[in-house]
């Protein structure tokens, strides 16, 4: 945990994910909790950060006795539901695969309970709240449609020219089930803002996984790690959950071709986001990442400034984001590729989205009137949230 400076619950949790503990026996997070006194903050930083099962699961197997019986308890408790919340959640996406599947259209889970099974080996062990699925482009329409006659509806709907719009420049589209649950179709395995693997290539080194006893699709491990690292990277790392991720995946899946991976990640725009959740994972939580590519990460002066401030908004108030400079100077420095930084900074300045149509719902015969209204309305908010951070 290099240049790491924390309260005592933070170090039980980072002590909790470590997996570089051989011969450890527990002794170092027993040491941990011995110095937690803020109990409640700890449980409520373990729900925050995603991570309040693993942390059960470890203290309950290695010194239980260094909880109190009720914290200990409460954390079982916690256990509980997050466990039955994913079982429900595991056969709601099962029932979906099979709907599409019954109708020619084939489908790969993305993170949920795929990455619940193939990095953590146990469908308990991870925290999510929704599903996310990839579907070939040409299988949307009708997939859409399946969905909606099954009692899903989607969560915001679009005028022709505004679905147009999303379906060439963004990746997702979302759906609510009647009993609130979410489940995200996706036709790109990235977000619009440049970089990353095609998804037709994904389809084709797509392997397959047991979940729940069901043989399903997954992406393979590399694409699934490039993955998590553009994600967390677009979320600016501010949970632990996610180092786990890339922690327990790497772990899980034995011998890596990291010289490969790296230069895929450098052909596709990615080397310097998977450089720094490599650096995490392994400087964090000791996650088996050979040394000569950790060296490479910590000698990226960008990486090593981008894991600083993952590092002070990780540890800071949460809920609380970053300002717009910092948030988009952060967002530039992850892209190493001149394309992928113009390409952001278009989407964050020019590129019309579903925040400026709910802003000024238009009819599509005046969408032109939103390439004028998007930098009006980002500039606004830009000086609102500059006189609020000013103010803070």
């Amino acid at each position: 945990m290099k240049n790491m400076t924390t309260s005592p619950s933070q170090r039980a949790l980072l002590q909790a994910l470590r997996q570089d503990r051989a011969g450890d026996n527990g002794a170092g997070l027993r040491a941990a909790l011995v110095q937690v006194e803020d109990w409640e903050g700890l449980l409520k930083a373990a729900l925050d950060h995603g991570v309040v099962t693993s942390l059960y699961r470890r203290v309950a197997e290695l010194c239980p006795e260094a909880a109190p019986p009720l914290v200990l308890a409460e954390m079982q408790r916690l256990y509980g539901v997050n466990a039955r919340r994913n079982l429900r959640l595991t056969g709601e996406l099962l029932q979906v695969l099979a709907l599409l599947e019954s109708h020619g259209i084939y489908a790969i889970p993305l993170k949920g309970p795929v990455l619940a099974q193939v990095a953590y080996g146990d469908l308990a062990l991870r925290q999510f709240i929704d599903l996310d699925i990839l579907l070939r482009p040409q299988d949307i329409d009708r997939a859409r449609d399946l969905l909606e006659a099954a009692g899903y509806r989607r969560q915001h709907a679009f005028t022709p020219k505004q679905e147009q719009v999303r379906r060439k420049n963004f990746y997702d589209v979302s759906f609510l089930h009647p009993q609130r649950m979410k489940l995200e179709i996706h036709w790109r395995l990235l977000d619009h803002q440049g970089g990353g693997p095609e998804a037709a290539g994904a389809f084709r080194r797509r392997v397959q996984v047991s979940l729940a006893g069901k043989p399903v699709w997954s992406l393979a491990a590399e694409d699934m790690l490039l993955l998590l690292c553009h994600h967390a990277t677009f979320h600016y790392w501010s949970r632990l959950g996610y180092v786990n991720d890339v922690a327990r995946l790497v772990q899980s899946q034995g011998n890596w071709d990291w010289p490969g991976m790296m230069r895929r990640a450098a052909r596709v725009g990615l080397r310097r986001r998977l450089r720094l959740g490599l650096l995490l994972a392994g400087d964090w939580l000791g996650a088996p990442i050979p040394q000569e590519i950790l060296a490479e990460a910590a000698g990226d002066p960008e990486v090593v400034a981008l894991q600083r401030q993952v590092q002070t908004n990780l540890w800071g108030e949460r809920g609380q984001e970053p300002g717009i400079v910092t948030r988009n100077l952060y967002h530039f420095k992850a892209r190493e590729r001149l394309q992928d930084k113009l390409i952001y900074a278009w989407s964050r300045i020019g590129a019309p989205n579903e925040d400026d149509w709910d802003w000024l719902p238009l009819a599509d015969r005046y969408y032109w009137l939103y390439y004028g209204i998007r930098p009006l309305r980002v500039a606004t908010q830009g000086f609102v949230m500059l006189l609020r951070d000013r103010v803070r």
